[in-house]
């Protein structure tokens, strides 16, 4: 048997379940850096953190996000006064911000006030050199790890399967090594982990559940 998993709604969902066992510390603490955007954070933030320390020297004001128009929603503007992103959420001490659909995380002590709300001392095109190099480096690193005969973990770290076949940027899979029992993933679907393991960025349930709706799809168009 052989199904193929291709469905963004599943891509967004892998994303929330990868999300749920860590907090945003944890994920810095991970170093997971991955493709799907939300997961180039510990990269980011390692980078914010050497940006404030060796280039801007932004320290803490002691003050609540919300003194500092962080709030989810909320439009950051750079030094020069044009406009960065849009704060999606607000965890603990950071801020994911979203700017041109990529996301990163920004610690409390980059943001400032200024006239039209939350200020970050940067200007949006040094933001986006930041997060268009650090997904550059990330797509490398699973590119790199995405080979035939590599053994696939999940986003859970539970084992997956061997990649059989590489086609474009279909990926075919033999779940457990069976290769009678074989699954087709999309390129992005994968990342490499921070010990240079290829990961998928789903689990083994989400796996099962995305088979199951597709069986009687295939079914269908069979008939």
């Amino acid at each position: 048997m052989q199904c193929t998993i291709n469905a963004p709604r599943l891509r967004n969902d892998a994303i929330r379940e990868i999300e749920k066992p860590f907090s945003l510390g944890g994920l810095r603490g991970a170093q997971i850096t991955i493709l799907v955007r939300s997961f180039q954070f510990s990269r980011l933030d390692r980078a914010f953190r050497v940006w404030e320390s060796r280039e801007f020297r932004i320290t803490s004001l002691g003050v609540a996000y919300e003194n500092r128009g962080v709030t989810a929603g909320a439009t950051v503007y750079g030094n020069d006064g044009v406009e960065i992103g849009t704060v999606e959420s607000v965890e603990g001490e950071t801020a994911v911000l979203v700017v041109d659909g990529m996301k990163a995380p920004v610690p409390a002590a980059a943001f400032g006030t200024g006239e039209q709300g939350a200020t970050l001392n940067a200007t949006k095109a040094q933001i986006v050199g930041m997060l268009e190099a650090a997904h550059q480096e990330a797509m490398a690193k699973r590119d790199a790890a995405l080979v035939v005969g590599a053994e696939a973990v999940t986003a859970k770290n539970a084992p997956l399967g061997t990649v059989l076949e590489i086609e474009g940027d279909n990926v075919i899979i033999a779940r457990g090594g069976d290769e009678t029992n074989k699954i087709t993933l999309l390129r992005e679907h994968f990342a490499a982990a921070p010990d240079g393991a290829l990961m998928a960025l789903m689990t083994n349930a989400q796996i099962d559940a995305a088979m199951a709706a597709s069986a009687p799809a295939a079914e269908s168009a069979g008939e």
